[in-house]
Order: structure tokens, then sequence, then C-alpha cells
């Protein structure tokens, strides 16, 4: 009665994998479950122990009966399992504005058809989460699966979102914060190409405005302290916490839509990130008197108070069809049923 979670998004635990280990806790006193998180590190040393890793993953994919994954893994996808095992696959993101997987196969930030055959990206599968229809329609492609294994139920993320507010420990932390609004950037990752900071520091009013920049975890960009708050805060706490936010192709977008607060998206590289990487949401469409490749065009507005409630309202109807629902007692009665 074994349930393993597997990521190499990071070497701690997520926030999706903690709390459907902390609701498994709740619903079934007798279910086992181990967490194996860990990045494949940098040069031959990485690679090297990232392999070693791989033996224990082993053991625990012929001794589990569910397997949940925010990734892609190698051992899940490469190698035959028994026929009792089932793979839930939750992915890391709440939808897919930006291409990946089998959708970028030979573009410029994605795999060659070579290597994705060769290590049989995304593959055995028995399920795969998702927050709208509209996403199933993008992960049928990205994962090359059937559509009939791509569940409509969510993300664990989308309850917390909703439920949690550290506000309070946020001032409490960073009493400099008071007395000013709070814009909040949360730009996707660029490979192999940093991200533009510096032109949004030098058009935001920092003694109007408090700035916080929370890059992508692989992103190298070096920011400075003053623009980190003190305190450990997730990306999730930071939105809640932001009067204002910023982003662009990440899948933050549709994270903080169901905030309902203002959201701009600076797309200073449009043109370049579409024909490098490729877009499912056509931003520029859907969230127009909201979006801009200038960021003077989201400072001035901003400084206006006017905002476009009604297509964000719109936007998160059509990504986020389970904001109102329990997502990760969803999640958890999938694998319950599997176990």
């Amino acid at each position: 009665n074994k349930v393993t979670y597997i990521s190499r998004q990071s070497d701690t635990p997520s926030l999706d994998f903690n709390l459907l280990i902390s609701q498994i806790k709740k619903r079934d006193k007798e279910a086992k479950q181990v967490v194996l998180t860990k990045k494949i590190g940098k040069g031959v040393f990485g690679k090297i122990t990232y392999a070693l890793h791989m033996f224990v993953q082993l053991y625990h994919l012929a001794t589990s009966k569910v397997i949940v994954i925010d990734s892609y893994v190698i051992a899940v996808s490469v190698l035959k399992h028994k026929k009792s095992l089932r793979i839930i696959q939750i992915w890391h993101a709440l939808g897919a504005i930006k291409k990946f997987g089998y959708q970028v196969i030979g573009k410029k930030e994605g795999s060659s058809d070579v290597v994705a055959r060769g290590m049989k990206m995304h593959k055995n599968y028995d399920y795969v989460t998702c927050a709208s229809n509209v996403t199933k329609e993008y992960y049928s492609e990205a994962f090359n699966i059937d559509k009939e294994k791509i569940k409509v139920i969510g993300m664990p993320r989308v309850d917390y979102i909703l439920n949690n507010d550290r506000n309070v420990e946020m001032l409490e932390k960073n009493p400099d914060y008071i007395g000013k609004k709070t814009i909040l950037y949360i730009p996707t990752f660029r490979k192999n190409k940093g991200v533009d900071i510096r032109t949004i520091i030098n058009h935001v009013d920092l003694d109007k405005y408090n700035l916080i920049i929370k890059l992508h975890p692989l992103d190298e960009t070096q920011v400075e302290d003053r623009f980190k708050p003190k305190g450990d805060f997730s990306t999730y706490d930071l939105m809640k916490f932001a009067d204002y936010i910023i982003s662009d192709y990440s899948a933050s977008v549709i994270e903080a839509s169901i905030l309902l607060k203002p959201l701009y998206l600076w797309v200073y590289d449009i043109d370049e990130y579409s024909e490098f990487r490729g877009l499912n949401i056509n931003l520029v469409e859907e969230l127009k008197e909201n979006t801009s490749k200038y960021i003077e065009d989201i400072i001035k507005k901003i400084e206006s108070g006017i905002f476009d409630y009604d297509s964000l309202k719109k936007f998160r109807d059509k990504y986020v069809e389970t904001y109102d629902e329990n997502n990760t007692e969803n999640i958890c009665k999938l694998i319950e049923e599997n176990l």
C-alpha cells in the first residue's frame, strides 16, 4: 500500500506533494508514503550522483502501487513496469501557456526527435491531471497521450492559493513594506538566456512601490537582496501579498488569475519567444488590455488604477475550471482508487 512521489524539479518536496501527503495521511493511516526529490546536478559529478539516485527510484518503482510525479522522470518513462503499478503525472505547472514536451520537438528550446524517442519522453503515464478542458488538449499534445487518460481534477496548489494568507507574517518580517503598494514580478525561465530585470527596476518608482522579483528556480540571473523579501515565502504567498502582479509566459499567470487582482503581462520578447518556443495561449488576444511589450505601458496602467477585470475573470474561468473545488481531495481520491 505504498505511494511514492518522484521529482527532479527540486531537492525538496513541492507544495503539491506536501499537500497530497498530508491529505493521504488523514484519509488512510495505513498507506505508506515515500518522497524522492532530487535535481540533476551540474557537471559530471552531478550526473553521476543522480544516476546513483536512480537505483533508489528503481527500488520504489518495484515496490509501490502508485507513483506520483510532477516532471519527466527517466526511470518512469524508459523502463517497463509491473502491470499493477499506476503512474500519475500531476505536472509542475497549473497550465501550459508556453508549449513543451512533444509540442516543441525540433525547436530551439525543445528536445530533438532522436532524444525524445530514445528517452521515451513522457511514456508510461496511466493518468495526467489538469485544471481545465482547454489545458487537457494542450497536455494531450505535449505528453503524446490519449485524452481519456487526462483528468480535469485540478492541482493541490489551487487550494493553497485560495485558502492561505501569510500577509501578516510578511509584514512582520518586512516592516519596510508597510505604507507602500507592492509590485511582484514573476517571469518565466528562458533557456540559455537571463531575464531582463534591470529595465523593470529602472522604471518602477521605488519611493512609491515595493518591488519583489521572484525568478524561476532554474534562472541564474542575480537579483539584489533589496528585491527579495526576508523570510521563506512561496510564489503563491507573494501573489497573495502583492497589489499588482507582472509576469509573461509563465504558468504563474494562470495561478495568479485565481486571485482576480491586477495582473499584467510584460512580453518584451514575444516575437522571439514564439519562434523559439511557441505559445499555446494567445495572451495578446485573451488579455489584450493587460499585455504590452513595453514596461512603460505596464507602469502607466498600474498608475491609472484602471484594470480590465472582466477579461481576467473570463481567462480564469477558461483555464482553471477547478478553482471552486477541493483539488487536493480530488487527486487523493484518484490515488486511493489505485492503491
